[in-house]
């Protein structure tokens, strides 16, 4: 809204002061803890496949873990000179027969697994040659957690788009986008990848620990004396990564806001010759690796170094403590089988087990990352989800008093509406009244057209005027009524069903002609042929220069409607309102931006749309206004004036100020406000 539309980029008051994500007043451990749990809820229809697979998990990891002492068994029986010839190759045999059992029972539930998670099949693998083994590599195995993740993407993008606008006003659309695309990535990662391989090596871990202390309880004690400090090192680590991740996340956030802007400007990018500083604008939000200077400190590449170097630190740390630990395990073990204390089949054995350990403790510090990650976007995933809107806005369910309120709006043709006393002021700037006091009525015309034109200077209040009509935001004081309603008594999917807006730049999407102009009817459920989408073009002057184009109407209109002209775009947003059958018409300065052959056709298609209905048009030219039923003129958020075009010539000075300046104007475009 000119002049009006808070920025994003500057401070807001109120609900919009708060950041993009408004925290719950629970604990940081809290808010985690409940995140997780409302992921296991989302995943609820796979929970049957994901216990399945869980089991064959657990029976695969325990068939690995006794492959070690099956290799001890090999040793021993090949070491062991105390026996015959035969009797140790029936004891070497017996073991290699029951280690080919236990890897085929592995290959099995492994297989089964797999198939579980990816019906496509599965993939084998031997890990390091140690581990038996593996699982399907988890990316091939992402079919519950690519379910969950989609799941929740659309309820994340549905509770995006429940909320009330003036949240939408003070946010960055590259930030939404963020944890629209960012932010569930990392669930899905986790989902999918980090949470099987964290699994199977905690598991692994704790199977393979259990049965050092059956082998040697002596050596066990030896090499977990490592384990208090792979605690200490395991806590602090998480904490300094925790921290890094959400701000990590903030910069990614940040990034993609301003390449956001930069795309979706580009033609203003290229005006202004201002490439290259677009490109350092970005450049300094991730953090440019062959800059001379060092990146800052908030760009994401800093904060990934730091991230990386934690994790690097902590590897480190883990494979240090896990080898010293090897190493006085060998020393120890080999003092205790040249007492006879200890075969070396246990000795092997044992260390086996201790390597699959460290191993396992190795992947799960590795993966310990992005599982905080994961955890953390969901807490800010479900700040969003469980945020209230202020006005609400919940399209998939209407109330028995929602459908009454519906059939009585749907009655007649022309809606008649009414602004009484209406104060309001933007969430960003509290202290400035946008509107003080309006009064308005803008009577319906029984089964006849009713034209009312806003007119007056820039930053009035006039596009706020039909906004709040069409309760994208709130009254501060008064109240609007449609058709004798409180427009605040509606659900406003109900209410805006009624109405149709036709902007300055309308919006198109990025289909074809056809789609653009069914769009808003196929959103509200009413049936659109092929029939009725011609018929609408034809009556917005649409239909000639759509099948004109080699693929007709299903000629693709490009992003925003980059393909067509301003007057082609406005056309078909036209074609698209009266396909809608709305009740009431409003019109942001639909032809302004309009050559005269252009404006013409769209004039001449507004006049069509109108009849029967009631229409607020927001104008500065004299020539779309002084045919209208009504004038308002609306000057620092009141209507100081209104009427038709001579009844305001005589009585308001101010209007006709406005007029003798156009009149006076070489350029017959020039604005009543000018």
């Amino acid at each position: 809204m000119p002049g009006a539309t808070p920025s994003p980029l500057h401070g807001t008051s109120g609900d919009l002061a708060a950041p993009l994500l408004e925290p719950p007043s629970e604990t940081t451990q809290t808010k985690r803890a409940a995140g997780v749990r409302r992921i296991l809820r989302q995943s609820r229809p796979e929970w049957p496949a994901m216990a399945a697979a869980t089991l064959c998990l657990v029976l695969a990891v325990l068939g690995q873990a006794v492959m070690p002492l099956l290799f001890g068994r090999m040793v021993d029986a090949t070491s062991d000179t105390s026996g015959s010839r035969d009797a140790r190759l029936r004891r070497y045999s017996a073991a290699c027969a029951e280690l080919a059992l236990v890897v085929g029972v592995s290959l099995f539930f492994t297989a089964v697994r797999a198939y579980v998670f990816n019906s496509a099949g599965a993939k084998l693998c031997i890990d390091h040659g140690l581990h038996a083994i593996d699982a399907t590599p988890a990316r091939r195995h992402g079919g519950v957690g690519a379910k969950v993740v989609a799941r929740l993407r659309v309820l994340l993008f549905g509770r995006m788009l429940a909320q009330e606008t003036a949240w939408f006003d003070a946010r960055e659309t590259g930030d939404l986008l963020s944890r629209l695309a960012s932010d569930t990535q990392k669930l899905q990662a986790a989902a999918t990848e980090t949470v099987s391989l964290a699994l199977r090596s905690a598991i692994s871990a704790l199977v393979s620990f259990a049965l050092l202390f059956l082998t040697s309880w002596r050596l066990a004690c030896l090499a977990t004396a490592v384990v208090p400090f792979l605690i200490g090192a395991t806590f602090l680590a998480m904490r300094v990564v925790k921290r890094l991740a959400k701000e990590s996340q903030a910069a990614l956030a940040r990034a993609g806001a301003v390449a956001q802007e930069g795309l979706a400007n580009q033609r203003v990018v290229r005006s202004f010759g201002a490439e290259g500083f677009e490109v350092g604008r970005y450049a300094h939000a991730v953090g440019d690796p062959d800059a001379a200077e060092r990146p800052a400190k908030d760009s994401s590449l800093a904060l990934g170094l730091r991230q990386a170097g934690v994790q690097a630190a902590f590897i480190t740390t883990t494979a240090a403590l896990g080898y010293a630990s090897v190493l006085g395990v060998w020393y120890y073990g080999g003092l205790l089988v040249v007492r006879g204390q200890m075969t070396t089949g246990d000795l092997v054995a044992f260390v086996m087990l201790l390597l699959t350990i460290t191993a396992s403790l190795s992947v799960l510090a590795q993966t310990g990352a992005s599982v905080v990650e994961a955890v953390g976007a969901s807490v800010e995933i479900f700040a969003v989800i469980d945020r209230e809107p202020a006005i609400p806005n919940d399209w998939s369910s209407k109330s028995d008093a929602d459908r009454a309120t519906e059939l009585r709006l749907a009655r007649g043709d022309a809606a008649g509406c009414a602004f009484e006393d209406v104060v309001f002021s933007y969430a960003s700037r509290p202290d400035l009244r946008v509107l003080d006091g309006l009064t308005l009525r803008i009577p319906a015309k029984s089964r006849a057209a009713q034209d009312c034109a806003l007119v007056g200077p820039s930053g009035g209040g006039k596009t706020t005027l039909l906004h709040l009509l069409e309760r994208f935001y709130d009254v501060g004081s008064g109240r609007i009524l449609f058709d004798g309603v409180d427009i605040r008594a509606v659900e406003p999917t109900v209410l805006r069903t009624k109405m149709a807006l036709v902007a300055q730049q309308p919006a198109l999407f990025s289909g074809s002609i056809r789609d653009n102009i069914a769009y808003a009817s196929r959103a509200r459920g009413l049936r659109t042929d092929d029939a009725a989408v011609e018929a609408a073009a034809k009556a917005a002057h649409a239909y000639d220069f759509a099948t004109a184009f080699p693929d007709g109407f299903e000629t693709a209109v490009g992003e925003r409607g980059v393909r067509l002209s301003g007057g082609q775009t406005q056309r078909v947003a036209i074609a698209r309102a009266l396909l809608a059958a709305p009740r009431l018409l409003l019109f942001d300065e639909a032809t302004s931006a309009l050559d005269a052959e252009s404006e013409a056709l769209v004039q001449d298609a507004i006049d069509k749309l109108c009849v029967g209905r009631t229409s607020i048009s927001v104008a500065h030219r004299l020539s779309t206004v002084v045919n209208a039923d009504l004038i308002a003129l609306v000057q620092g958020g009141r209507v100081i004036g209104s009427g038709t075009h001579d009844a305001l010539l005589q009585d308001c000075a101010e209007y006709s100020n406005l007029v003798r300046r156009q009149l006076r104007a070489a350029d017959s475009s020039a604005s009543l406000a000018s």
